[in-house]
C-alpha cells in the first residue's frame, strides 16, 4: 500500500489517516507454517511531533498454527503496534536504537513493515493454550482431551545409587 505525503510537506497539514488490508498470503517462517484467517488489518496516523514525522500504526490478524505441544490446530487473534519516525532514505543515518521506517519520494509503502511487525509479533513457541498438558512423551496421547495410564517414573540405572541418599518415609 502507497501513502501519498507530497500533501503532509505543507506546514498546515498535521496529519494523515491510513487504513487498509494486507493480502491474507501465507507466512513459511523457517518451515513454521502461518495461514491468516482474515485480511492483515491496519489503521494509524502520520503526524508531526516537534519537527519530525511519526507513524503510529494498529495492525489486526487472525491466524491458524497448530501447537508446540499438543500438535492440535487453533486459532488466535493478535494485535501488534508498528510506530517510528519516517526518514527519506538520502536525509540522514540514524543509530540502530532508533525506530526508523525509511521512504523514497513522496510515497510510503509500509507493506513490508506490517508483515515485519506481525512476524515479531508471533509467539516464539505456538501453543493452543498456556495450559496445553502437550502429548504423553510414551504412547503420544494428546493430554489435554484424554487421560493415559503410562507409567513415567522411570529412574535411570547410572542414579540408583542415589536413592541411599534419600530418607524412606
Amino acid at each position: 500500500m502507497n501513502i501519498d505525503l507530497s500533501d503532509f510537506h505543507e506546514e498546515d497539514v498535521l496529519s494523515i489517516h491510513i487504513e487498509g488490508e494486507l493480502k491474507k498470503d501465507a507466512l513459511d517462517i523457517n518451515g513454521r507454517k502461518i495461514k491468516f484467517i482474515k485480511p492483515i488489518k491496519y489503521e494509524g496516523d502520520i503526524y508531526r511531533a516537534q519537527g519530525d514525522k511519526i507513524l503510529q500504526v494498529k495492525i489486526h490478524y487472525e491466524y491458524k498454527e497448530v501447537c508446540g505441544r499438543c500438535l492440535s490446530p487453533f486459532i488466535r487473534e493478535e494485535d501488534t503496534v508498528l510506530s517510528g519516525r519516517l526518514i527519506r532514505n538520502s536525509d540522514e543515518i540514524l543509530d540502530e536504537e532508533d525506530e526508523v521506517i525509511y521512504y523514497d519520494g513522496e510515497e510510503l509503502d509500509i507493506t513490508e513493515d506490517i508483515r515485519d511487525m506481525v512476524i515479531l509479533s508471533l509467539p516464539m513457541k505456538p501453543l493452543c493454550s498456556d495450559t496445553c498438558k502437550g502429548l504423553c512423551p510414551k504412547c503420544g496421547t494428546n493430554l489435554n482431551e484424554e487421560k493415559c495410564n503410562c507409567v513415567l517414573e522411570e529412574i535411570d540405572p547410572r542414579l540408583e545409587k542415589l536413592r541411599e541418599f534419600v530418607p524412606k518415609e
